[in-house]
C-alpha cells in the first residue's frame, strides 16, 4: 500500500466513522458509494462506539476482537445463545431464530432463503475468526486488515438488527400517543415540547438504542406523517419525528417541509412545527436544510405578526 500506508489508512478511516476510506478503482462501485477513488463505509455506531478507544490507541488487534464480541453479545441478547454454530448450525440452515432477525414470513422466496443463509454464514465467519483471535497472543495488526475485519463485524451485526417487529412499533407509538394525551392542556404540552424536554421523561424500550431500529421507525414515521388532520395528530407526528431527528436525511427533511398542512376546510393544522424545527436545528447533525431554515423563518415571522 504505502504512502505511509495510505496515511495509516486515512487515520484508521477517520476514527472508524469510515467516511474516509481506501483506494479502489473508480469503476468498482457506483458514484453514490465513492468519492474519487475512495470507498465510503459506515461502521455500525454500536460497534464504533465500543471500539473507539482501541482505535485511538492504535490497538487494532483488540479493536477487531472487541468488534466481534459486540456481534456475539447481540446474538446472545436476541436468542439467548452467542455461538453462531448453535444459532444457525454449521451449515447455516437452522431457521429457528429467523423471526427475531428477519420477522415472520411463512413463505420466503428462494432468494430470501439464500440471503438468510448468507447472513448465517457471515456470523459463522465472525465466530471462527473471533475464536482465532481469542486463542492467539495479541500482535500488531495492519490497519487496512483491521478495517476489513471490523467492516465484516459491522455487516453481520447490521443484518440481524434491521428488523423491527410490529409489537415493538406499536409499543413505541402507543407510548408517544399516551404521552401527548397525558398533558392536561395544550399550554402544558407546548411547554414540554419546546426544546424536546418531553423526551427526557419518556421511557423507551432498550431496542430503541439501536440505530437500525431508529432508522426503521424513521422510515415509517416519515412516510406516515400527516399534518392535515388535527393539531393533536400533527403533535403526535412531530413527537415521533423528534425521537428520530438525528437519523433524518436532508431529502427526508425537505420532503416533510413539502407536506400539505391544511385540512379540507382550509384550516392549517401544522401545530408545533416551529418547536420541531428548532429542536431539529439543535440536535440533528448538519442542522436544518436551506428549505427547512426558510420554513422556520417564515413561521417565526408569521407567529410574531
Amino acid at each position: 500500500m504505502s504512502g505511509e500506508q495510505i496515511e495509516r489508512v486515512r487515520g484508521i478511516a477517520a476514527g472508524l466513522g469510515m467516511r474516509v476510506a481506501l483506494s479502489a478503482p473508480d469503476s468498482a462501485l457506483g458514484a453514490e458509494a465513492t468519492a474519487g477513488s475512495e470507498l465510503r463505509i459506515e461502521i455500525h455506531p454500536d460497534i464504533r462506539s465500543h471500539i473507539q478507544s482501541y482505535i485511538a490507541a492504535s490497538d487494532y488487534f483488540h479493536a477487531v476482537e472487541e468488534a466481534y464480541k459486540v456481534v456475539r453479545e447481540k446474538l446472545r441478547e436476541l436468542t439467548g445463545e452467542e455461538r453462531a454454530t448453535a444459532i444457525f448450525n454449521e451449515n447455516a440452515l437452522n431457521e429457528r431464530h429467523y423471526p427475531k432477525f428477519f420477522g415472520d414470513d411463512p413463505s420466503p422466496t428462494q432468494a430470501e432463503r439464500d440471503f438468510r443463509r448468507g447472513v448465517g454464514y457471515l456470523h459463522l465467519g465472525v465466530q471462527f475468526l473471533r475464536n482465532e483471535k481469542a486463542h492467539t497472543l495479541a500482535t500488531d495488526m495492519e490497519p487496512n486488515l483491521a478495517i476489513h475485519y471490523v467492516a465484516l463485524a459491522s455487516l453481520a451485526y447490521d443484518l440481524v438488527t434491521r428488523h423491527v417487529g410490529e409489537a415493538t412499533v406499536k409499543e413505541i407509538e402507543d407510548l408517544v400517543v399516551a404521552k401527548r394525551r397525558g398533558y392536561r392542556s395544550a399550554t402544558a404540552f407546548y411547554r414540554e415540547f419546546e426544546n424536546g424536554r418531553w423526551i427526557s421523561s419518556l421511557v423507551l424500550p432498550d431496542c430503541f438504542k439501536s440505530v437500525a431500529v431508529r432508522k426503521r421507525l424513521k422510515a415509517k414515521w416519515v412516510e406516515e406523517a400527516d399534518f392535515t388532520r388535527s393539531f393533536d395528530q400533527s403533535n403526535i407526528a412531530l413527537m415521533q419525528l423528534e425521537l428520530v431527528a438525528g437519523e433524518l436525511t436532508d431529502d427526508e427533511l425537505d420532503e416533510l417541509m413539502a407536506r400539505p398542512t391544511k385540512d379540507s376546510y382550509g384550516n392549517d393544522q401544522q401545530a408545533g412545527m416551529v418547536d420541531f424545527l428548532e429542536y431539529v436545528s439543535s440536535t440533528r447533525p448538519g442542522g436544518l436544510t436551506a428549505t427547512a431554515k426558510a420554513r422556520l423563518a417564515a413561521l417565526t415571522v408569521e407567529s410574531s405578526s
